[in-house]
């Protein structure tokens, strides 16, 4: 544990329940760790405890509940004590830390350990049992092999949802099983008290969560269908009960997935999810959970959720009723947090706004308004609001789908359930920054989603009046948007999961059963990290470069290091896939690309996969270089698109080169000599290339693919989905300020700063009224910009977007200095201001220029803040001046720029 300065009087455990809220409190031992010393004084502690519990809870059962694990800490340099979340263990400590149990009059209590699948935080989940049942258990775990060989013949099969649920997949392909296949051993496992018990009891086979009678056939069953994890359906989720049971594992799933990045939950490699056959409702998203969740194709089967046989039923009327039913947050755990939240305030202001009860009043609607379930404890704050509140536990959710004209959600996957209705959605995204979070969604939320977008309540109340007018219909748009997330509609997904499950012959390897284990997955992540790692993946791709025989339809594709599906190679990449050139595809990117292509395959830079398909791949197509240890094999053909029209000086035409590390030189022009093929958007900019590379292989000058973009017909739609995305105001105009970065600016190895030097408080001061001003700094850039809260609504950093051609579009002006974009820039006609405040040293000192940039600039250089306000109030006349500078330019620099590049490039490599 690391406290920096603070040190460290007194420390507890602290374990509190999430439902109960009961706390109890462990004495602990903290050792301060010598290497305090190495670390210039900051402090380190090793921290151990033995837990008792029945001392800890005074000889009684500990309640059934989750309890998270803290360290109440009393340090010396703080009054209040620090409460510290204890999480992220050790290899070690996560594998040998064991579920125990204690007995307490005639009850057990359970206690199972497991790490949130988010934060890898230490939990423990409490199970009581009565003792006869806890020895029932116990007695069939000892034995369980022998009883599942001797049952086999049975075929039982449990089903559920969560252990209280009885109204999604698992009801409804419960309810399947038992009407039309009433000779199986099938079981719905549900809560004895679980208020939804009612809604199964009628078909039989209901077995109580945790009795005898749910161990037993949990222990023999064949299958396990569930339509969350399928431990969930366990009586107890302890290691030894998880390896107990064999069954085929299958995942009903309880929405359409998409909307938010769920790998970490659902992923192939998840903590804590199993499954082998994995339910999704259109070939579109089985690209999704096979692209991007890591499953094989035949492990993912289009079926269409259970729940839509009864959804899609034309059995209930419509009623003239507003569905509000936004979905949780997960960081809104406790009443001052849902106090705090964007979420309360926003929603608050939605149902007691008197625009939506004009609105409801005026056209005779009721407004509904359903909280999920984990926002239940909440419903009180809502209670005077003047709509109906109800819970989604309450009520039969498909009926309120059915009934409503309209929906307003946020990123609830009812909404896609909706859409299959035909009927209209207002997707409330005020918090999409947060809710996303750092995962990128596995969809274009503002193309894909089949609704309309609202991130203010006025584009709320708007949206609803546009869609009274338009008789609560769906959009046409929005319905093509729909359809591509469902396959069928004929009332037979039971039916064709029901086929899945009965013929499905799982089947999985011990090299798959190894490589999907968590100790393996641990294993690799330490050897990831480790020294031998590398060294490893150079030995095992030059080997792979010279055995592997190269695959002449497959092309490998990577833009910004890994860091970006953009610039040139997106744009070539996108026209292949328009021209339906049969060729497989690789695109080497850190996240995850929004499912447009069925065949494309997605790797990690410098992951193995990596390596062993940079050996396979006919083509490579790159915007910047490979590392420059990887040696092109002799089947391959690279297409080096690089990344902007060069004004500075590079590589062999610097004189003296600085903020690179020892043989940068070498290393760079060895890279450059595996190039067959080097896209130029100029004449001029072929000659800087062949001087500043030593070139002498083949320029084609076609133009910058990345610069279709600019001469698109539908430019103007993507300006306003990307003012959306970026949550910018649309009544006010945009600077877009993209430097470069110093090479004397640097903190070593290849890593460089930058200090933005205008006053932005001035700016804002003098320019706020109309503009704001978006900050890209260049991706080699590695300090984090810090924009104060009192900036907030004027200066936007979005330098972690990654297509800067789309920032282009929506500016109205670009302040920049010596970087490339200025000729990307110049193909919207838009004007450009020169911020060169330190121009003389640049010019003479770090790089100097291959152009006359003070002569032939289409824009005039600017050295302080005040010429930057004074030019930005002027913009006309500055327009004005530079006019026929600006057309020279663009005739110069930018002639090939007519929207066709990539399709040039294609016609010459990839279409002969």
């Amino acid at each position: 544990m690391f406290t920096r300065n603070s040190a460290v009087k007194h420390s507890t455990f602290l374990l509190r329940g999430r439902k109960t809220g009961k706390e109890y409190l462990k004495e602990t031992t903290l050792e301060w760790d010598g290497e305090t010393v190495n670390t210039f004084g900051l402090n380190r502690y090793e921290y151990r405890t033995t837990f008792d519990f029945r001392a800890l809870c005074k000889g009684e059962n500990l309640p059934e509940d989750i309890y998270d694990l803290f360290l109440k800490l009393e340090l010396h340099d703080y009054y209040e004590p620090k409460i510290v979340r204890v999480g992220r263990p050790a290899f070690k400590g996560r594998f040998l830390i064991k579920n125990t149990s204690y007995p307490s009059d005639d009850n057990i209590s359970i206690i199972n350990p497991y790490y949130t699948f988010k934060a890898s935080n230490l939990s423990f989940e409490v199970y009581e049992y009565r003792k006869d049942t806890f020895d029932f258990l116990k007695s069939k775990l000892r034995f369980a092999w022998f009883h599942r060989v001797a049952n086999k013949s049975k075929d039982v099969w449990i089903v559920g949802e969560r252990p209280y649920k009885a109204q999604d997949t698992g009801y409804y392909f419960f309810k399947y099983m038992r009407e039309n296949h009433p000779e199986k051993n099938v079981y719905y496992v549900i809560e004895e008290h679980s208020p939804e018990r009612k809604n199964v009891e009628p078909l039989g086979n209901v077995i109580t969560f945790k009795s005898k009678e749910h161990i037993w056939y949990s222990l023999i069953s064949t299958k396990i269908i569930s339509s969350h994890h399928p431990d969930y359906l366990y009586p107890v989720r302890t290691k030894r009960f998880q390896k107990a049971v064999k069954a085929t594992k299958v995942f009903l799933q309880h929405g359409v997935m998409g909307t938010k990045n769920m790998v970490a939950n659902y992923g192939k490699t998840a903590d804590g999810f199993d499954t082998d056959l994995f339910m999704v409702s259109s070939d579109f998203e089985k690209r999704m959970i096979v692209n991007d969740f890591g499953y094989k194709p035949e492990e993912v089967f289009v079926t269409g959720l259970s729940r839509f046989d009864s959804l899609l039923k034309e059995d209930l009327p419509l009623k003239d009723q507003i569905l509000i039913i936004p979905t949780w947050r997960d960081w809104i755990t406790t009443d001052d947090s849902f106090m705090e939240s964007d979420y309360y305030e926003r929603y608050k202001e939605l149902v007691f706004h008197p625009g939506l009860h004009s609105f409801a009043k005026e056209h005779g609607m009721e407004t509904i308004f359903c909280l999920h379930p984990n926002m239940q404890n909440f419903t009180s704050y809502f209670s005077h609001a003047p709509i109906t509140l109800i819970n989604q536990g309450d009520v039969d959710v498909q009926r309120l789908l059915k009934e409503s004209k309209l929906m307003i959600t946020d990123y609830s996957s009812v909404g896609f359930d909706f859409s299959f209705l035909r009927k209209p959605i207002i997707y409330y995204q005020f918090d999409r920054p947060r809710f996303i979070g750092k995962r990128p969604s596995h969809l274009d939320l503002d193309n894909d989603l089949p609704g309309s977008i609202a991130f203010e309540l006025d584009e709320v109340l708007h949206a609803l009046t546009k869609y009274e007018k338009n008789q609560f219909k769906m959009l046409a748009d929005h319905q093509k948007r729909s359809d591509q997330f469902i396959k069928y509609r004929d009332l037979q997904s039971s039916e064709r999961i029901y086929s899945v499950i009965q013929e499905a012959d799982v089947k999985t390897t011990v090299r798959e059963k190894v490589a999907e284990s968590p100790v393996y997955q641990m294993a690799f992540k330490k050897f990831r990290k480790s020294k031998y790692y590398f060294p490893t993946m150079k030995k095992f791709y030059s080997i792979a470069r010279r055995i592997l025989p190269t695959d002449d339809n497959l092309i490998l594709f990577e833009s910004g290091v890994g860091k970006q599906y953009a610039d040139s190679p997106r744009y070539i990449y996108e026209e292949i896939l328009k021209r339906g050139l049969p060729y497989k595809k690789v695109w080497v990117y850190n996240k995850s690309i929004p499912v447009t292509d069925e065949s494309l395959i997605q790797v990690k830079r410098l992951s193995p996969q990596y390596y062993y398909y940079l050996a396979k791949s006919r083509f490579w197509i790159n915007n910047q270089n490979f590392p420059t240890y990887i040696k092109k094999p002799k089947g391959t053909t690279y297409l080096q698109t690089w990344h902007g029209t060069p004004l500075k000086k590079m590589l062999f035409d610097i004189e003296n080169i600085q903020g690179r590390s020892e043989g940068y030189l070498d290393r760079v022009h060895g890279a450059t000599k595996q190039w067959d093929h080097l896209i130029s958007p100029s004449p001029y900019a072929s000659e800087a290339f062949r001087s500043a590379f030593r070139y002498t292989g083949d320029i084609m000058e076609v133009g910058y693919p990345r610069n279709d973009l600019f001469h698109h017909d539908n430019r103007f739609d993507i300006q306003t989905r990307v003012k959306r995305k970026l949550g910018l105001p649309q009544d006010k105009k945009v600077i877009l300020y993209a430097p470069t970065f110093r090479d004397n600016e640097t903190k070593g190895k290849n890593k460089f700063v930058f200090d933005i030097k205008m006053d932005l408080h001035r700016m804002q001061e003098q320019l706020g009224e109309d503009y704001i001003i978006l900050l890209r700094m260049h991706v080699v850039i590695s300090n984090k910009l810090r924009i104060p809260e009192e900036l907030r609504s004027f200066v936007y950093n979005v330098s972690g977007y990654p297509e800067i051609q789309e920032l282009s579009l929506i500016s109205d002006v670009l302040i920049t200095d010596y970087s490339s974009v200025m000729f990307d820039f110049a193909n919207t006609g838009q004007p450009i201001l020169f911020f060169t405040y330190d121009f003389d040293e640049y010019k003479n000192d770090i790089r100097g220029f291959y152009m006359d940039f003070e002569h032939e600039a289409p824009g005039p250089l600017l050295y302080d803040t005040d010429g930057l306000i004074d030019s930005l109030k002027r913009l006309d006349e500055v327009k004005a001046h530079y006019h026929k500078k600006y057309d020279e330019f663009q005739n110069k620099y930018c002639y090939l720029e007519d929207g066709n590049a990539a399709s040039r490039v294609v016609d010459r490599l990839f279409d002969r």
